[in-house]
């Protein structure tokens, strides 16, 4: 039986205290490393937010969507395509002290991302659990919107510059042979990515997954209805450049922000020889949209074909 004790993401356990204020202390990265809190927070109101949309709502997502595809949730194998500092893995470290049954070993986590500094940060926080890895992906500058010289703030986004076309190489991810996924999930990847690397990071996670496999990803769709929540004005955000399979706002930096039309994700998805079982559309489109995830932006689930 759970007991809540002082602070939203702290509890007790009969026989066993788990105090998850600890943990955020223990794997939340110092604030002004993670571009995207600096700045913004006091140390202890971060830690208690750092997560929590994980561990409150997209990871509880993905338990339902195993289940829902015959994958026992307590089997879960999860890759995280770019993990940032890692919230996912905090969610799952959680997860795991929770399961009754006795673990097999082996590598249960993989976090991959193109920051070396939080890859190397990671590596040392979490080189206590056995079961979690993270492992750093090399990518282009020109197909990198956060890499040198560029910027994340959309204020300034004539800084850096990016390419709406690629090779599509930078995304071919190096999964290790000997890490099986049931599950795969990413927030805000396919969102800076360009049609060729969207195709080639969803093969790369379709032929390297064991089966069953569930593929989680969120994206910016444009459809009929988020061209009319732009028109209205009540959607987050405005796409005046049209970069032929996705919109953007930044023709200096189209990477900033990829919102893809959705025949054409349709046929990415196809090509990467994934078939699309759900499309549950965020709150960026405007108040009338609050998809399963609680994620602002659309969340794609898919199988293989």
């Amino acid at each position: 039986m759970w007991e809540p004790v002082d602070g939203s993401l702290s509890f007790l356990r009969k026989g066993e205290t788990i105090i998850l204020q600890n943990l955020a202390s223990e794997l939340c990265p110092p604030v002004e490393m993670n571009y995207n809190w600096a700045g913004s927070k006091q140390r202890e109101q971060y830690e208690r937010d750092f997560a929590s949309p994980f561990v409150e709502h997209f990871f509880p997502f993905l338990l339902q969507t195993l289940g829902s595809h015959q994958i026992d949730p307590a089997d879960a194998r999860l890759l995280d395509i770019g993990c940032g500092f890692a919230p996912m893995a905090y969610a799952f470290v959680i997860y795991s002290s929770s399961l009754q049954k006795t673990s097999d070993g082996g590598v249960r986590y993989l976090g991959i991302d193109i920051r070396d500094d939080a890859v190397q940060w990671l590596q040392d926080a979490y080189r206590k659990y056995e079961f979690i890895r993270f492992l750093h992906h090399q990518a282009d500058n020109k197909s990198d919107y956060v890499g040198a010289g560029n910027t994340v703030a959309t204020d300034c986004a004539s800084e850096g510059k990016t390419s709406a076309t690629s090779s599509g190489e930078e995304a071919a991810y190096k999964i290790p042979e000997d890490f099986s996924y049931n599950l795969q999930w990413s927030s805000s990847v396919f969102t800076h990515l360009t049609p060729e690397a969207c195709v080639t990071a969803l093969q790369t996670i379709n032929r390297c997954s064991r089966r069953p496999c569930v593929q989680v990803n969120t994206w910016f769709l444009i459809d009929e209805q988020s061209r009319y929540a732009m028109a209205a004005g009540i959607a987050d955000r405005q796409l005046p450049i049209d970069c032929g399979k996705f919109l953007t706002f930044s023709a200096e930096n189209p990477l900033l922000t990829t919102c893809y039309k959705i025949e054409a994700v349709e046929q990415i998805y196809d090509e990467a020889g994934l078939e699309i079982v759900e499309i549950d559309r965020g709150s960026w489109r405007g108040k009338a949209y609050n998809n399963r995830a609680n994620h602002y932006q659309d969340v794609i689930v898919s199988v293989a074909k």
